[in-house]
């Protein structure tokens, strides 16, 4: 459990609203990976066989998040224009009025993150050798490079996540991690490996 108990005791640490995992081994590590409230069961993904329904439910899920803040500030714009008629004494039309009238209130607006952008991450562990580091590679590849512009924002800016890609090799003959993921890390954590040059 080395590089995944690794990256619990990290990852735990961190301030992530939701998390994705792809890992074959996800079941047998289950102990580990539940005490990451973060995840919930419809983002674990335990074959990575199965990249491009994987890779493009991710990137949807993460523009899903960016189209509900965005519905909810351009709710919440529309709820302080009410409020600020209400105070004026000035018409409201029906429209304003149905939209936000809930139990015999006006009733402001939810998002589940409360109005901020949320905190997304997403760990790949145990993949070496699928078809996601084969002939996936070029999708992973271009979400690395892109993963902080991931659901961009109208008014600039995007949602973004953070890539956490567990390993027991940081080289591989084939179906390892390419060198475009290599020079995209932030920050690499290597167990012992008889190479000195890694």
């Amino acid at each position: 459990h080395g590089k995944t108990c690794l990256t619990v005791n990290l990852v735990e640490r961190m301030p992530f609203d939701r998390l994705f995992v792809v890992s074959p081994s996800f079941k047998s590590n289950l102990a580990l990976m539940s005490r990451l409230k973060a995840i919930h069961e419809e983002d674990v993904f335990e074959d990575p066989d199965d990249w491009a329904t994987i890779l493009d439910t991710i990137k949807h899920e993460i523009e899903k998040e960016r189209d509900d803040l965005e519905r909810y500030w351009a709710e919440m714009k529309r709820y302080r224009s009410l409020r600020k008629k209400m105070e004026q004494h000035n018409t409201i039309s029906d429209e304003m009025v149905l939209e936000f009238w809930n139990d015999g209130s006006f009733q402001p607006p939810e998002h589940r993150w409360k109005g901020r952008k949320p905190i997304i991450g997403v760990i790949f562990d145990d993949c070496i050798g699928s078809q996601l580091y084969t002939k996936g590679i070029r999708k992973l590849n271009q979400m690395t490079i892109f993963h902080r512009h991931l659901g961009q924002l109208s008014e600039g800016g995007a949602i973004g996540c953070s890539l956490f890609f567990l390993l027991q090799s940081y080289r591989a003959g084939s179906g390892g991690i390419s060198k475009c993921i290599r020079n995209n890390s932030t920050l690499l954590a290597i167990g012992k490996t008889k190479s000195q040059k890694e």
